[in-house]
């Protein structure tokens, strides 16, 4: 497992619009060790193609690390990263080592998540298991169904708004995430839009900076995931 951080001079995980270096670190038997470091300053870099050599430079040094740990990334820079050089941005504060760990458990998880997802469906009506000694009850059309409309937080003239994604797709039959999420991005236009799930969709990145839009990804406090999207 790799993962880079930005980190300032006194060694604490930082924002990429501040001088610092980008750390590239991979866990071993012992612990976290750093492989790299990568003097960065964006501020050198005042124009949109000078950022955008410089990050590419970034992606080509950190290899095939894509997993990045920021304390917050704005303007250009995410739309960059994730849209068209592939990043996960972790958006995370804290002492460091605890950070990388926590973001190696969340990235495990979102993997994880995602196998599952890609698996095969069977035919309806099959059994889940060839040990499974009793059968399975089929999902049906039956199954309950929710609203999946964003719920609006604050006054509506502010656009603000957030969707419970994972509880969206337990309590909605034969819906998938692009399903619920693309009408809401493409629809009328918001400030923010928080997206509470358990890992972010693996096309979402690629929809949103398709679309104008900038996705930032945190930790929240009962161990799911918040990405907020925003406008750039």
């Amino acid at each position: 497992m790799k993962i880079a951080a930005c980190i300032d001079e006194a060694g604490t995980v930082s924002t990429l619009d501040r001088p610092g270096s980008v750390c590239l670190f991979g866990r071993e038997a012992t612990g976290w060790v750093e492989q790299d470091r990568i003097a960065f300053d964006l501020a050198a870099r005042p124009t949109l193609a000078l950022r955008k050599e410089a990050l590419r430079d970034l992606a080509i040094r950190l290899g095939d690390c894509r997993v990045l740990l920021a304390a917050g990334v704005t303007g250009i820079v995410p739309a960059i990263l994730q849209g068209e050089l592939g990043f996960r941005i972790w958006r995370s504060q804290g002492e460091l080592t605890e950070q990388l760990d926590h973001v190696a458990t969340r990235e495990a998880e979102a993997a994880e998540a995602a196998a599952v997802i890609a698996a095969p469906e069977l035919p309806a009506g099959s059994c889940c298991s060839s040990r499974c000694s009793t059968g399975c009850t089929p999902a049906t059309d039956t199954a309950a169904k929710i609203d999946i409309a964003p719920e609006q937080i604050g006054r509506p003239e502010e656009g603000r708004l957030r969707i419970d994604l994972a509880a969206c797709l337990a309590g909605t039959s034969g819906l998938n995430s692009r399903d619920i999420l693309v009408p809401i991005l493409t629809g009328p236009p918001f400030r923010s839009l928080e997206i509470l799930c358990d890992h972010p969709p693996r096309w979402l990145a690629e929809t949103v900076a398709g679309l104008g839009l900038i996705a930032s990804i945190e930790a929240t406090p009962k161990s799911g995931i918040r990405v907020t999207v925003t406008p750039r």
